[in-house]
């Protein structure tokens, strides 16, 4: 049994050793070698978001730093520094490029429907589709686009099939990840564009669809939209400025933040991003995936889409039973 004096000490040690735990990360300097496993969760997602803006990573940006993230890093380092043990003063260049394209982009987190689904976007070449009836985000040019679908489940599996059965891409630009969690399809159609489809149930109880829409010139931004997307709540993207990558960026300049999206359109893709879109370029979809349009999908029209011919796998799309109601 323990004595009075153990049980008042038991708080005092407990706070003692969190302190202590405290003040070991904190010690972290610039030029300490780096630890992954010490990152913040909002510090490992700001080098995820670099590393995928680099097209180096292809992971979540969920702030777990794993072997994916790792591998992501080893490649972006490769030649940039003399080898040895990697310190937080090596990252620099990487902080320093990430930081750039978040301020010139001005990306944020879009959490208009955090019950729903949130994700990372570019504010500063997007805006609002006003004339919609679903949430659309898009660029002037309409290279980059992402729209919020509700569905029930049948109307979910049909965009994710009309998907497969459009797709025009190489096998390696097809990409499907089904499971009773959530529904993923990535597939390039014949006008080039990418079409990545994510649905999950979302917190609301129904089925929500992120639909991620872009020309190859702006894959980059494509790609780290489409690996933002949360349905556990708001979505932000922060780097701690008491932290060792935070310490990296507090002598360098930085320019202003748009105070509004920009809505003159992109003039240019930014560096690195891919090819110039060539003259004549399909202007977009054919035909809408169904219930990704403004209207509903019309049945038994010919307008409509078939579905394949061959039937997908036996449980291929299976989705659990909505939750329910209280």
């Amino acid at each position: 049994m323990l004595t009075p004096l153990r049980l008042f000490l038991l708080p005092f040690l407990a706070v003692t050793v969190l302190m202590l735990g405290w003040s070991n990360a904190k010690a972290q300097n610039s030029n300490d070698v780096f630890k992954p496993d010490w990152l913040s969760p909002s510090d490992a997602r700001f080098l995820q978001t670099g590393l995928a803006l680099e097209g180096l990573y292809v992971g979540l940006i969920d702030g777990d730093f794993g072997t994916g993230s790792l591998r992501a890093l080893d490649r972006f380092m490769a030649g940039r520094y003399a080898g040895g043990q990697l310190k937080y003063q090596d990252l620099k260049p990487l902080v320093q490029r990430t930081m750039k394209a978040i301020q010139v982009d001005f990306w944020q987190g879009v959490n208009d429907f955090p019950n729903k689904a949130t994700f990372l976007a570019p504010m500063a070449i997007m805006e609002q589709d006003r004339d919609s009836d679903l949430f659309t985000l898009q660029t002037a040019d309409g290279s980059l686009k992402i729209r919020m679908i509700e569905n029930d489940k049948d109307k979910t599996i049909e965009m994710h099939e009309w998907l497969l059965d459009n797709h025009k891409g190489t096998k390696q630009e097809l990409y499907q990840s089904y499971t009773e969690k959530h529904l993923i399809t990535s597939g390039r159609l014949k006008s080039g564009k990418t079409v990545y489809l994510r649905s999950q149930y979302a917190r609301v109880g129904a089925i929500i669809t992120v639909l991620v829409q872009y020309e190859p010139w702006q894959k980059a931004r494509g790609a780290l939209i489409s690996a933002s997307i949360s349905y556990d709540g708001p979505t932000s993207l922060s780097l701690d400025r008491h932290s060792p990558l935070g310490a990296l960026l507090q002598q360098e300049s930085r320019p202003a933040r748009p105070a509004q999206p920009v809505t003159g359109g992109i003039s240019r893709p930014a560096p690195g991003t891919g090819t110039q879109p060539g003259n004549g370029s399909a202007g977009g979809i054919a035909r809408p995936a169904p219930g990704t349009g403004s209207q509903p999908p019309q049945s038994g029209g010919s307008g409509g889409i078939s579905r394949p011919s061959v039937p997908v796998a036996a449980n291929s799309f299976v989705l659990p039973d909505l939750p329910p109601a209280d």
